[in-house]
């Protein structure tokens, strides 16, 4: 009998619909629960300190347990169970009851099927020593829990839930390699660098309070790599937020003090083979794209994504091509230190209000200003004093209309450099179905 509850079970308590009762977080002596061994002291789960015990297998124990719970019944022996694509699901959920008889020992298996446990009086799973692969392990309303210690072995599981549990330290999972899905909502769970080289992860959900979280992971740890890369989504629950489920964001998740450019570049760029500021530098050429649904953005950015950290001086020098269209950005004053751009597309920002950000960029190759109803200030354009040719073509800023509000002074570098011929502006003109470029005379756009 096999009993699906990736669906069921973690949909459900991942939206936050299962919370363990405090009242149940109470200690039973393992002699109470017939389980010999695990690691009950120290770190609670065998994240350190003294090693635990191996308990004795007991194979014939636990067969015996599980059919008397109707559960296994079509196994003869408990090592037909020894199978990570098992049909067959069995459940832990009575440990607290007067009448409960947990067999000794452990399953004596390398690997099981699917198996679920609910119970709050259990402290430690020492019953799943040896375990090296499971399809699926699902723990929930158990809120007893501390010690998981018994994963040790753990290498490899479709799913894992630690689900209203007492967990915190997850360093017993230092060994797992491959996982589809993880989920630690519920539980006290804010250290996930015991499985910072896992980088064969589809998902992970856990819940997050920025006042306990962390420490975060090492950027270059495999997880976090694959985080950057969108190889893996990580879910959380933010407590901060009134329980809002949302996706984590790499500055939460990775060490970023440093390196919160390069992870935003590798969030929003085609640096994801870079590990800091100073090679992507090297390369005096800096790619971004903010539209959303290219490389892999799924979100339109706004101004609250941007990184706090000033733009990196050492990237001043860098020639930047951006595709920063169809955003929500106010503003692009996080460029503020850029000085020179390749090519630069800021149309369809319906909220975009002004260039400031730009005031120190001396020269452009292309410039884009197209749909943007709300920009009426272009006084940063002040300090352009050339648009240079490239392999584009002859170089221009690009605009659709003359109404803006605040222009450069006709004494700036732009506005000399349109009067002798080195800037050159294009305004793009309709009419019906016919559309062309002619180029703005300096008065237009100059105070």
């Amino acid at each position: 009998m096999k009993k699906i509850l990736s669906g069921l079970i973690l949909s459900s308590l991942i939206a936050g619909n299962v919370y363990a009762d405090p009242s149940y977080r109470m200690q039973v002596p393992l002699e109470v629960m017939g389980i010999k061994g695990g690691d009950s002291t120290g770190d609670g789960d065998g994240g350190g300190g003294t090693e635990p015990s191996v308990p004795e297998a007991n194979p014939g124990g636990w067969l015996a347990y599980f059919q008397s719970k109707n559960y296994l019944t079509e196994l003869t022996d408990f090592k037909q169970w020894d199978d990570y694509y098992s049909e067959d699901y069995a459940q832990i959920d009575d440990v607290g009851h007067p009448d409960a008889e947990m067999p000794t020992g452990s399953f004596g298996l390398s690997q099981i099927g699917e198996l679920g446990i609910e119970d709050p009086y259990i402290t430690n799973v020492s019953f799943l020593t040896g375990v090296k692969a499971a399809y699926g392990l699902y723990f929930y309303n158990t809120a007893g829990l501390v010690d998981i210690s018994g994963l040790r072995s753990l290498e490899k599981v479709n799913e894992l839930g630690l689900i209203g549990t007492g967990v915190s330290n997850i360093s017993a999972l230092s060994s797992l390699r491959s996982a589809n899905s993880l989920s630690f909502n519920n539980s006290p769970v804010v250290n996930i660098n015991p499985i910072k080289n896992l980088a064969d992860v589809k998902e992970i959900a856990m819940d997050y309070n920025k006042n306990t979280f962390g420490p975060l992971l090492p950027l270059t740890s495999p997880l976090c790599q694959a985080f950057i890369k969108n190889d893996v989504r990580i879910t959380v629950i933010d407590k901060n937020k009134n329980n809002m489920s949302r996706g984590a964001r790499t500055a939460e998740i990775c060490e970023s003090a440093k390196e919160e450019w390069i992870i935003f570049l590798h969030n929003f760029g085609k640096h994801l083979n870079e590990v800091s500021i100073e090679s992507v530098a090297a390369q005096n050429s800096l790619d971004m794209d903010f539209s959303a649904g290219d490389f892999g953005n799924t979100v339109t950015i706004q101004d609250g994504d941007i990184p706090s950290a000033p733009y990196p001086a050492i990237l001043s020098g860098s020639s930047i091509w951006a595709t920063i269209t169809s955003t929500k950005l106010t503003n692009v004053d996080f460029l503020s230190t850029a000085k020179a751009f390749q090519r630069v597309d800021l149309s369809n920002n319906a909220l975009l209000k002004n260039l400031n950000g730009l005031s120190n960029v001396t020269e452009v190759s292309m410039l884009v200003l197209a749909n943007t109803p709300e920009l009426t200030d272009i006084s940063g354009l002040a300090n352009i004093a050339r648009t240079t040719s490239s392999f584009m073509g002859a170089g221009e800023i690009s605009v659709d209309h003359l109404l803006f509000t605040k222009r450069p002074a006709i004494g700036s570098p732009f506005c000399q450099g349109m009067q002798s011929g080195l800037v050159n502006v294009q305004l793009k003109r309709t009419d019906g179905n016919s559309t062309w470029y002619e180029k703005a005379v300096y008065g237009s756009l100059c105070y």
